[in-house]
């Protein structure tokens, strides 16, 4: 969590670091931290798909060594997978998705994009595709909901975007909090 924690923070500093000296450098770093996704241009939407679809080609083919380094090093290990290895090849393309995604959405809508849809589905769900399909599923909603919320009441797109998937995230914990609940009670030894 750390090191995904610290790879954003740089990714989104050297973003900013790259448009400060820019003829348009306030307004460039205003559109970093919050984005439009709505005033996206062509060469932008080029630019995300340039990365975004490597990335996940990437994903897709190294999906089991990267799954394996992270989930059970030690086994990882005993399998012929170095796990150091794929984390860092993992970090690395996240931080090229993150760079090239907060130009067009901002920090904060691909920060709320990393975290609150997945932390959704990990609330409602115990397995790991399970999982990553709601966690999708959840992003792709939250985002058109938004879209539409923001249009209708006329305002800011990333912002109501965020603030969608944040209440969908709340709609879940308290389910959270029970299922959690009930598997304390259940793990209690009866006598």
């Amino acid at each position: 969590d750390a090191v995904l924690g610290v790879l954003f923070v740089s990714a989104s500093s050297m973003s900013v670091l790259l448009v400060s000296g820019s003829g348009h450098g306030l307004q460039e770093i205003k559109s970093l931290l919050y984005g439009d996704l709505i005033l996206t241009t062509p060469g932008d939407f080029r630019v995300v798909c340039g990365v975004l679809i490597p990335a996940l080609i990437y994903l897709l083919v190294f999906i089991r060594p990267t799954l394996y380094s992270f989930l059970d090093r030690e086994a990882s290990t005993v399998l012929g997978v170095r796990p150091a290895g794929w984390e860092l090849a993992f970090f690395l393309v996240l931080g090229l998705v993150v760079a090239a995604a907060s130009k067009v959405a901002g920090t904060i809508l691909v920060f709320c994009c990393l975290i609150a849809p997945a932390t959704f589905a990990l609330i409602l769900v115990n397995r790991l595709m399970p999982v990553m399909m709601v966690a999708v599923v959840t992003a792709v909603a939250a985002t058109l909901a938004g879209l539409v919320l923001s249009f209708e009441a006329d305002l800011p797109t990333n912002q109501t975007i965020c603030v969608t998937m944040c209440a969908i995230l709340a709609l879940a914990i308290p389910v959270g909090v029970i299922r959690y609940a009930l598997s304390r009670f259940r793990q209690k030894p009866n006598g």
